[in-house]
C-alpha cells in the first residue's frame, strides 16, 4: 500500500490551496497558468479529484493556449 501519511496529504492540500490563491490574486500570463496546473496536480495527489478538475477547468478556460493547459489536458489531470 503506497498511501501517503496523513501529514503528507495535508501538505499537498495546503500547497494546492496556496497555488490557487496565486491564481485568484494575480492575472499573470507566466505564473497563473503554472499555479493552476500545480494546484490541479496537488489536489489530485491529496485525494481531491473534484477540486483538481475545477483547477484544470479554470486553467483551460482562462489560458487555453498555454503550455500548462495543454500539459494538464495531455496528462489527464
Amino acid at each position: 500500500d503506497k498511501r501517503q501519511p496523513k501529514a503528507r496529504l495535508q501538505q499537498s492540500l495546503d500547497a494546492a490551496k496556496a497555488f490557487m490563491l496565486v491564481a485568484i490574486l494575480f492575472e499573470d500570463e507566466k505564473y497563473t497558468p503554472l499555479s493552476l496546473y500545480k494546484a490541479s496536480h496537488l489536489f489530485q495527489k491529496a485525494g481531491k479529484p473534484a477540486e483538481a478538475r475545477k483547477a484544470l477547468e479554470e486553467l483551460v478556460s482562462r489560458y487555453p493556449d498555454s503550455e500548462w493547459a495543454k500539459k494538464g489536458i495531455a496528462n489527464g489531470q
